[in-house]
């Protein structure tokens, strides 16, 4: 089975907490079980902190493929799970401190770094998958898109609709934003 994964974090890569964890652990498990696994992060500035330093860019993205003024690249990170672990390189958006805020407070652009991420996995997506598993509001935004109206650099995905799946890992974060910067998804 081809499965692809989206998350805001998984462990080895970054982590805040048990999301990271989770998803990380799936992932490989998955894996081990013989189905092919694609685990898509933001490439954040924990994960080349933490020693893995991703390949060249396979796929550049603008705003013509996004469908938002953003830019992002596609990388590959080393993976020793046996998965393919893609990373959404957009420094502008997470070349940061802290994954989601620092200092106690969300970066206030939030809304848009994980619509970013969420249209750049799916434009990444290079064969249809059967099942793709998003996890927390960071990238339910990519379920949603999938049957509303992927963007428009997304092929793939588009050959088939596979099965989605959103995994809520912790309630209390959910990603609230004012009705006003709904274009930004």
């Amino acid at each position: 089975m081809r499965i692809v994964q989206i998350s805001p974090e998984a462990v080895p890569y970054a982590k805040t907490g048990g999301l990271a964890d989770v998803a990380g652990a799936l992932s490989a498990y998955l894996a081990r079980r013989g189905h092919e696994v694609t685990l898509f992060l933001p490439f954040y500035r924990m994960i080349r902190e933490a020693g893995f330093e991703p390949g060249p860019a396979e796929l550049e993205l603008g705003p013509a493929e996004l469908g938002l003024p953003a830019k992002a690249s596609i990388r590959s990170v080393p993976s020793t799970s046996g998965l393919n672990v893609r990373v959404v390189d957009a420094p502008d958006l997470f070349d940061r401190d802290g994954l989601y805020g620092a200092e106690g407070s969300d970066h206030p652009d939030n809304l848009l770094r994980f619509s970013v991420f969420c249209r750049a996995s799916l434009c990444a997506v290079e064969e249809s998958p059967d099942i793709l598993h998003v996890h927390d509001w960071q990238s339910a935004l990519a379920a949603v898109l999938l049957r509303s109206g992927p963007p428009p650099g997304a092929r793939a995905i588009l050959e088939r609709r596979p099965a989605s799946v959103l995994t809520l890992h912790n309630l209390a974060y959910q990603g609230r934003f004012a009705e006003e910067s709904w274009p930004e998804t």
